[in-house]
C-alpha cells in the first residue's frame, strides 16, 4: 500500500509518536528530541549493536502499548512488536518473552518519569486560557491503592493488610497522584505501602509539593485539608480549595482557631492556630511554620432530587470575597470528582488496578509507564477538543484510547497528506466521544449476573430504581 515506508527502515522515537498522533512537524508536545535528550540524561543506551531487536525505541513503544491496552500480557506485547518489525521489512523476533522482560527491566525509572512529567507540564501549559478557572492553574490531588503480584520481593516493600494471614492477600501499593484540572494530565505521582510510618495519603502529598508554582491551585478533599500542608502550599506561593475536615468548625469556635469576621452569609473568615509539633516533623522545620493561617471557610446546601440534602462545607485560602465568591469556590471544588474519574480512568479502563510486575522496582516502572501512556492518550483528548471547540472532562476516555488503538496502524505508516487527513479524523472522531450527561442519576447496586460482590437484582432495574428513590424522599435512606 502506498503509505508503508520502504523495506527495512529504522524505527525511531518518532514513529513511537506517531502511533500516538504526535510526531507532527509543528508538535511541541513532545518530539523525538525530547525522548532522545531524556536517554542521554539518564543513560538509556542498551542495545546499540547493528542488528539488536530490542531496542529502546521498540522496547519503549512495546511497553507504552502493553500498558495502554487491555491486554497486559508480554506475550501480547512481543506479537505487537513483531508487527512492528514486519511493517518495516525487518524479520520478526522470536516469540518468547524473556528478551522483552529483560529489555523492559533496563528502562530506568526516573527516565519514565521524566517523559511522563514533561508531557504532562507541557499539556496544562498549553491549554486554552478558557480550560482555567478564572485565568488560573488548578491541580487536583487524590490517592488510590493498587494491588501488585504476589511475590516476596513486592511484600516485603508493599506489605498486605495486617489482618490477613501471610500469603492470602496481595501486597498493597499507595499511590498519591496529581492531576492537571484543564487537560486532566498527570503532573506526578508518589508511592508508598499501604500501612506503616509515613505511608499516609497526606505524607505521600506533601512530596508533590514541589511541582506547585506561584498563583496555582491545589484542589483536594478533607483528608489533606491540614495546617501543615495548607501553610507549604502558602510558603510557595499558591493557593488551596480542599473540604473542611471534620474535625475543624467553620466558626472558629475552638481553642485552636477563632472567628475573625463574616463574610457574607455562609462565608467567614477564620484564624487557625498553630497545632504542637507533629513527630514527624523536626524542631526547625516547626518554627518555621507560621504561628496563624487565615484562612476561608464557606458552605452550601446541596439539594437535589432524589438525595439526601447536604451541606458541603469549603476551607480555602481564596480569602477575597469579591474576585472569589463563594458559590464559585463550592463550584470548583465539585471539580474535584474529576480525578476520582482520572483514577478511575487508570484504574478501570487502562487496568491498572493490579500491577503484575514481580519486584518493587519494576511495579514503579509499571505505574510510570501507565501514567506515560495515560498522559498520550489524554494529548489526543486534548487536541480533540480543541478541534470540537469542547472541553476535555466532556470527551470519554476509554472511547478515545479504543480509537487510538484501532488507528495504532495508519498513524504509524501513513505519510504526507493521507497522514494529515488520518490525524484530523481522529481528532473529529475523539471531539465526537461526547459523554452523556445524566444528571442525578440513580442506579441499584445489584447485578444480574456476573461475580462482582454485590447482590443479584430480583426486580426490573426500573423498580429498584424508583425504591431507591421512594426511600429516599421517605427518609429511610
Amino acid at each position: 500500500m502506498p503509505f508503508y515506508p520502504p523495506p527495512a527502515t529504522s524505527p525511531t522515537f518518532g514513529h513511537l509518536l506517531r502511533s500516538f498522533a504526535l510526531g507532527g512537524p509543528n508538535d511541541t508536545l513532545l518530539t523525538d528530541e525530547d525522548i532522545h535528550q531524556a536517554c542521554q540524561r539518564h543513560l538509556v543506551c542498551f542495545a546499540d549493536q547493528p542488528d539488536a531487536i530490542w531496542t529502546p525505541v521498540l522496547t519503549l513503544w512495546a511497553f507504552l502499548w502493553q500498558c495502554a491496552s487491555a491486554a497486559k500480557d508480554c506475550a501480547t506485547a512481543v506479537a505487537r512488536a513483531i508487527t512492528w518489525r514486519l511493517a518495516q521489512g525487518q524479520g520478526p523476533c522470536s516469540v518468547n518473552t524473556g528478551a522483552y522482560c529483560k529489555a523492559r527491566a533496563k528502562l530506568p525509572e526516573p527516565f519514565l518519569k521524566d517523559l511522563c512529567a514533561i508531557l504532562g507540564r507541557r499539556l496544562e501549559d498549553q491549554a486554552p486560557e478558557h480550560w482555567r478557572w478564572r485565568g488560573r492553574a488548578v491541580k487536583v490531588i487524590d490517592g488510590s491503592v493498587c494491588t501488585a503480584a504476589d511475590t516476596e520481593e513486592n511484600q516485603e516493600v508493599y506489605p498486605q493488610r495486617d489482618n490477613l494471614p501471610g500469603g492470602v492477600g496481595f501486597p498493597l501499593v499507595r499511590l498519591v497522584v496529581l492531576f492537571g484540572l484543564a487537560t486532566a494530565a498527570c503532573l506526578d505521582v508518589a508511592f508508598g505501602a499501604y500501612s506503616g510510618k509515613g505511608a499516609g495519603e497526606t505524607t505521600l502529598a506533601r512530596l508533590l509539593l514541589v511541582l506547585l508554582a506561584r498563583k496555582d491551585i491545589l484542589l483536594g478533599d478533607r483528608l489533606f485539608a491540614t495546617y501543615w500542608i495548607i501553610a507549604d502550599v502558602l510558603g510557595r506561593g499558591a493557593d488551596c480549595v480542599f473540604r473542611l475536615h471534620a474535625h475543624r468548625s467553620r466558626d472558629g469556635a475552638s481553642r485552636s482557631s477563632r472567628l475573625e469576621r463574616r463574610l457574607g452569609q455562609r462565608d467567614n473568615l477564620v484564624v487557625w492556630k498553630r497545632p504542637k509539633r507533629p513527630n514527624w516533623m523536626d524542631q526547625a522545620s516547626y518554627d518555621a511554620m507560621p504561628k496563624e493561617l487565615r484562612v476561608r471557610i464557606v458552605w452550601q446546601r446541596l439539594e437535589v432530587p432524589g438525595f439526601r440534602t447536604q451541606e458541603i462545607e469549603i476551607v480555602t485560602t481564596l480569602l477575597d470575597a469579591e474576585e472569589y465568591p463563594a458559590a464559585e469556590v463550592v463550584t470548583l471544588y465539585r471539580r474535584r470528582w474529576e480525578a476520582e474519574l482520572n483514577v478511575r480512568s487508570l484504574k478501570t479502563v487502562m487496568k491498572m488496578e493490579h500491577l503484575w510486575c514481580k519486584t518493587p522496582e519494576m511495579v514503579r516502572k509499571e505505574v510510570y509507564g501507565h501514567l506515560l501512556a495515560y498522559n498520550l492518550v489524554r494529548a489526543a483528548m486534548a487536541r480533540g477538543a480543541v478541534a470540537a471547540g469542547e472541553r476535555p472532562e466532556r470527551l470519554s476516555f476509554a472511547r478515545t484510547r479504543g480509537l487510538l488503538a484501532e488507528m495504532r496502524g495508519l498513524l504509524l505508516w501513513s505519510e504526507g497528506e493521507f497522514r494529515a487527513g488520518v490525524v484530523r479524523s481522529l481528532e473529529q472522531a475523539v471531539g465526537s466521544c461526547r459523554l452523556v450527561d445524566r444528571p442525578d442519576r440513580v442506579e441499584p447496586r445489584a447485578v444480574k449476573r456476573g461475580a462482582k460482590p454485590f447482590p443479584r437484582l430480583r426486580e426490573t432495574r426500573q423498580a429498584a430504581r424508583q425504591r431507591l428513590l421512594a426511600a429516599v424522599g421517605g427518609g429511610e435512606a
